[in-house]
Parts: structure tokens; C-alpha cells; sequence
């Protein structure tokens, strides 16, 4: 079989072949005509090759035994003359993201063929040192920061902050959006945001840190992409990365996951635990993230690694390729702490969000474990604090508190802001009161709780 791009064939033209997916399923019929929608449809199914046939070729006797979807797909063959029904229209035009989901029939043998084509195959090419390494600037971003006190934060900044977090979770669901219906080829509007959220942590990374503990109330993709770029800075910075360093690996982060866009809504919705057929199909994510960037121009050579490999894990069990430690480049390594964190502390569909504080002792155990880079665990361990900053902890006097400063003295004793009395009624700002648990020491953490534990309590409260 002979595999053509799904991005060199042209709307309004006839089909003058069978076209099959990588596991033999009849996606076009000759004679066809090829509408914008049946493209976009092809594409939003995760199709971006279509493979020709050839006489004798293995894919004829692929589809001898049609698979439930090969027999959806044959309804699109050219209608006999005087047979093209309504029905057979809707179906041609039908999203099949929209309905159930087999779509990967012989999953396995059709992915691993794939991951062995171009983009995936290039970019294996380039699995050097030289590629995937990326050392610390001579001019650093963490010497130009300087950190302001919580009593400088006037209302008007922590409400302008929370404003740019908005924008910028709108700007990354545009962006993403576009990138789905391959309508961009420029991530250019990514950047002013990122510069943005730098300049924030130049004199206020709490806040930042805070921030990235923002439940969301739409799309979990969007806000799990922004929330990775704001802890993936503060790792990099921690490192020694310059700011231009730093812009560049952001906006990876932010697309590290863009191939779960091509990946079935009744998949990423799903309400209960993921099957294993499931989980397979969102273990193609990186792949197919990888080929949806081969259309974005400029674009800097870190950011397909992050993409297609902030799965990976340094003991070669993570995914799509298992590669080990010296497959994988610097900027992923960072990705991936920053990813873990994010997805085990947020809710999802089908499970609620671990305590901040549990969330960080996992990474602990993987980085002990051998599956992540104990350096970068220990750069996000000392930003935040083992109690991470934004949660919410209890007393030994009973009254909730929430982390706003890491201490690096001891960093199981970081600064609070006490927002309850001691029954748990939430007091007044004007009588927050500020401790240093290192330097108070009649007081100290007893137990630490969820984020949703003080119910509609503003984010912003106690900073």
C-alpha cells in the first residue's frame, strides 16, 4: 500500500482510488467526491495518512473481514446511479467522535506502523546529545526576580492576575481549537501570554504557584495546559534557564498535550475509570500531537520533543516509545514533573483530585522509584514546599490556614495565612493572621486537606 498525506488531497475533487486507514478500514470510495467536511471530519478522527491500494497489496485482504467501522466507512464509496438516499448523506458527513468509539482495530500493529513514519521517524532521527540536551544560561532568570511581600498585593493586583490567568486559558483553547481543525500554522499568540506569566514570576512565583491550583469549571485540557506552563517556569527557572530558555520550553508545555484534541470525545469525557482499550487510544496522544505541529511554521525544535515525549519515563516505562533517559531531552524531563503534578491534584470526570500535599509526596516516590529526574522534583519540592503553596492545612489550634510561602529552612514549615477562628468560621480579611511555622513554633501543621475543604472560598484569600 502507498500512503498518501491527508493534507495533499484537495477539497472538490473526485476520489480515483480506494482509500484505507493503517488497519484496512475504507475510509474514501472511488469516485467520491472529497468535501471540506469529509476532510475535516477525517481529520478530527485522528486521520492524517490514507493508504492506496495496490493489486494484491496485504490491505485488499485486510478488507475482506470489514471491522463494525469498515462497514460505516464503506457507506462512503461513490452511490449507484439513482440510490444516493438521505440517510446515506447523513451518514457520510456523521462526526464519528461523536458516537462510539472502536476505531483502532488491530490497535497495536496499526500504531506501532505509524510510530515508524514520518513525523515520529524524523524526529528519532535526532535522539542525539547534542539535540537533547539543553544546559543552564549564563544569565539565569531566577537573578533578575525579586520577590514582593504578601502586604504588597493590593486587591486591584490580585484581581488583574486572576484576569490574566483567564485570558490566557482563553487564548490557549483558541489556539488549540484552530490547531484541531487545521486552521493554524503560527502559535505566535501563545507568547505574549507566556511573557506575561514570566514577568509575573519575576516578582511574585507564590502567586503563580497559587494560580496553577485553579479548579476548572470547562474544558479540563485547557486549564491542565496553562496550569503545566506555570509550574514548568518555575521548575526551569529553579534550574537556571535564562528567560529565552524559559518562553521557549513554556509554550511546549502548553502543547505538550495538543494530540489529545485528535483523541474521541467519549474518550476524554469519560465519566468512569478508562478501559484498557481506552487508555491505548490515549496513548497515542504524543503521535498524534506530533504530526498536528508538522503544519506550525517557526516553530522551535524543543517543542515536538516536549510533545512526543513528556510521557516518557527515564526507566523506559512511559509511552509512546519507552525510551530511557538518554533518549529523552531536558525540556520533557521538565514537562513531565510539572504534568504529573497538575493531573494528579485536579479533579477529573471520573475521580477527585488528590490533596496538593499527596500529589508532591508521589512525585517523591517516582523520582525514588527511578521514573522521574530527582533534580527537577527537587527544584518544584523546594519552590512549593512539601505542604504546596495555595493548599489548605490545619492547625494544632484547629484553624485552617492556607500555604503561601515555602520555607526553605524546613519545608515541611512554610508561611500561612489563617483564614479561620477556631470552629471554623471563615474570618475577615482585615484579620488574617500570618505565621511563619518555622519561626512560631507553638503552632504546627496537623493534617492537610482538600482544596475544596473551605466550600467557595476565593482563591486569592489569604494572599
Amino acid at each position: 500500500m502507498e500512503e498518501i498525506r491527508l493534507s495533499n488531497i484537495k477539497a472538490g475533487t473526485i476520489a480515483e482510488y480506494d482509500y484505507y486507514s493503517d488497519d484496512g478500514t475504507l475510509l474514501i470510495g472511488k469516485g467520491v467526491e472529497i468535501s471540506e467536511k469529509l476532510l475535516q471530519t477525517l481529520r478530527r478522527r485522528t486521520v492524517f495518512g490514507l493508504f492506496r491500494s495496490r493489486k494484491n497489496s496485504k490491505i485488499h485482504a485486510q478488507t475482506g473481514a470489514q471491522s463494525t467501522d469498515a462497514k460505516v466507512a464503506h457507506k462512503h464509496r461513490a452511490p449507484e446511479k439513482g440510490n444516493d438516499t438521505p440517510s446515506e448523506r447523513e451518514d457520510f458527513t456523521r462526526n464519528p467522535l461523536d458516537g462510539p468509539v472502536d476505531i483502532m482495530h488491530d490497535w497495536n500493529e496499526a500504531f506501532q506502523e505509524r510510530i515508524q513514519t514520518s513525523p515520529t521517524f524524523e524526529i528519532d532521527k535526532l535522539l542525539t546529545p547534542s539535540n537533547l540536551i539543553v544546559s543552564p544560561s549564563e544569565k539565569p532568570l531566577s537573578r533578575e526576580s525579586g520577590q514582593i511581600e504578601y502586604y504588597e498585593r493590593s486587591e486591584s493586583y490580585k484581581y488583574e492576575v486572576r484576569m490574566m490567568y483567564n485570558r490566557s486559558i482563553k487564548a490557549v483553547e483558541r489556539i488549540f481549537d484552530l490547531i484541531e481543525k487545521g486552521q493554524s500554522n503560527d502559535i505566535s499568540g501563545l507568547y505574549p501570554y507566556v511573557e506575561k506569566i514570566i514577568d509575573i514570576y519575576l516578582h511574585d512565583k507564590d502567586i503563580l504557584l497559587n494560580l496553577a491550583g485553579t479548579r476548572h469549571n470547562h474544558d479540563y485540557l485547557f486549564h491542565h495546559a496553562l496550569n503545566v506552563c506555570l509550574l514548568a517556569i518555575i521548575i526551569a527557572a529553579a534550574h537556571g534557564y535564562s528567560k529565552e530558555q524559559i518562553i521557549e520550553l513554556a509554550a511546549g508545555a502548553i502543547l505538550n498535550d495538543i494530540g489529545m484534541m485528535f483523541i474521541p470525545r467519549i474518550i476524554r469525557f469519560e465519566q468512569s475509570k478508562l478501559s484498557d482499550s481506552q487508555w491505548r487510544d490515549i496513548q497515542r496522544h504524543p503521535v498524534l500531537g506530533l504530526d498536528a505541529l508538522q503544519k506550525i511554521r517557526d516553530l522551535p525544535q524543543s517543542i515536538p520533543f516536549v510533545c512526543y515525549q513528556s510521557h516518557e519515563r527515564i526507566n523506559a516505562t512511559g509511552y509512546p516509545r519507552q525510551y530511557a533517559d538518554g533518549k529523552i531531552h531536558t525540556y520533557a524531563k521538565i514537562v513531565q514533573i510539572a504534568d504529573i503534578y497538575a493531573a494528579q491534584s485536579s479533579p477529573r470526570s471520573y475521580r477527585k483530585a488528590l490533596m496538593p500535599c499527596r500529589a508532591m509526596v508521589g512525585l517523591i516516590k517516582l523520582y525514588k522509584g527511578g521514573f522521574i529526574p530527582p533534580v527537577f522534583v527537587q527544584h518544584f519540592v523546594q519552590a512549593t514546599s512539601l505542604f504546596p503553596i495555595g493548599s489548605l492545612v490545619q492547625l494544632n489550634d484547629r484553624r485552617i490556614a492556607r500555604v503561601i510561602h515555602s520555607n526553605k529552612r524546613n519545608l515541611s514549615k512554610p508561611l500561612v495565612s489563617v483564614l479561620t477562628d477556631h470552629h471554623g468560621a471563615i474570618v475577615d480579611k482585615s484579620k488574617i493572621q500570618r505565621l511563619d511555622l518555622y519561626e512560631d513554633r507553638d503552632f504546627e501543621i496537623i493534617r492537610a486537606l482538600n482544596s475544596d475543604y473551605l466550600q467557595n472560598l476565593d482563591i486569592m484569600r489569604g494572599f
